[in-house]
């Protein structure tokens, strides 16, 4: 079989086969062929202006299927190593989402018992997938113990082309860059190329999920000079480091959050934080992984966004059922 393989760790790591058969599958035009679809990102918005548009990445089926293999080899083998930071909660056995969000309420309302302001900062990458350096993302695997020959064929020769509204295609382009979007390894393959950025921080506490990276230090009100001070330090070591890395800090749509009591807050006086003379934007609420934090830790904005999408929910299951029958 010849799927059955590619359990095939040695004791050095893991390998997958290299056998003519495989190169020839993975080499298949379907198997790496991605089409990009379009969409706004808001309703109302221009259609004209590319900074209005999301770009949806999907894959052939097929290709799903053999990626879904190779992806549940390759986080097995990774987790059985300890290879991911212990500030890493996505692909790790007994983590996700909802530990992270968790940690972060629990410092959140522990600082608030205890008079303190957590300082809670987002950072964005500017297309942080289809930025990462394949040369650099197959040597990041080899120092996993994760054979990079395999993955080299897998991530070489991969097209994609665009299919606009009406359903006309572009034409076809290599795609030379990033991890493949649209893919069941994408993620996993962006959370190896960071693993090492949480090491970057030495004052604040560093948490990443795939692509998003959060940043969290606490301090009392009469601190905060020194504690803002403490995370520009560490985001300028991480911004060097996304730069030795190929990668870029998005400036823009970086942000900060301070969350505590109302008389506390008020102590901080007005804060500014600046990395290498950009001003980054301080916040009243912040989404963090989907979910809406904000300075007081009310939730309102979380609860009505649930509200007002739960509901749109009848009428589209009324709509769905209609359409049925």
């Amino acid at each position: 079989m010849l799927f059955s393989t590619l359990h095939d760790w040695g004791d050095m790591g893991v390998a997958f086969p290299s056998s003519h058969s495989t190169r020839r599958l993975l080499s298949l035009f379907s198997f790496k062929s991605v089409v990009i679809t379009p969409l706004l990102k808001k309703q109302n918005s221009s259609d004209s202006d590319v900074n209005n548009m999301r770009a949806i990445a999907t894959t052939p089926f097929l290709g799903k299927l053999f990626e879904k293999i190779i992806f549940n080899q390759t986080s097995e083998y990774l987790n059985l190593t300890s290879f991911f930071s212990s500030s890493q909660y996505g692909f790790r056995k007994g983590h996700s989402t909802e530990h992270l969000l968790i940690k972060i309420t629990d410092l959140a309302f522990k600082a608030i018992d205890t008079d303190k302001i957590l300082i809670v900062v987002a950072l964005d990458l500017k297309k942080a997938f289809p930025s990462v350096s394949r040369k650099l993302l197959l040597m990041k695997l080899a120092e996993a113990g994760i054979d990079p020959t395999f993955f080299n064929n897998y991530l070489t020769n991969r097209t994609q082309r665009v299919r606009t509204r009406d359903g006309i295609f572009s034409d076809i382009i290599q795609n030379e860059w990033g991890v493949p979007e649209g893919s069941v390894n994408g993620p996993l393959f962006f959370s190896i190329f960071i693993n090492k950025l949480p090491e970057q921080a030495q004052n604040v506490d560093t948490d990443l999920f795939a692509d998003d990276t959060t940043l969290i230090m606490e301090c009392f009100p009469q601190d905060i000079d020194y504690a803002i001070r403490c995370i520009e330090e560490d985001i300028m070591s991480i911004h060097a480091w996304l730069n030795d890395n190929l990668l870029e800090l998005n400036h823009s749509k970086t942000e900060f959050m301070l969350i505590g009591s109302p008389c506390n807050l008020v102590k901080c006086g007005d804060v500014t934080l600046t990395v290498s003379d950009h001003t980054i934007t301080l916040s009243e609420r912040m989404r963090v992984l989907g979910f809406i934090l904000d300075k007081h830790l009310i939730f309102d904005h979380h609860i009505a966004k649930l509200k007002k999408k739960l509901s749109t929910k009848p009428q589209s299951l009324i709509s769905a059922a209609s359409t049925a029958k």
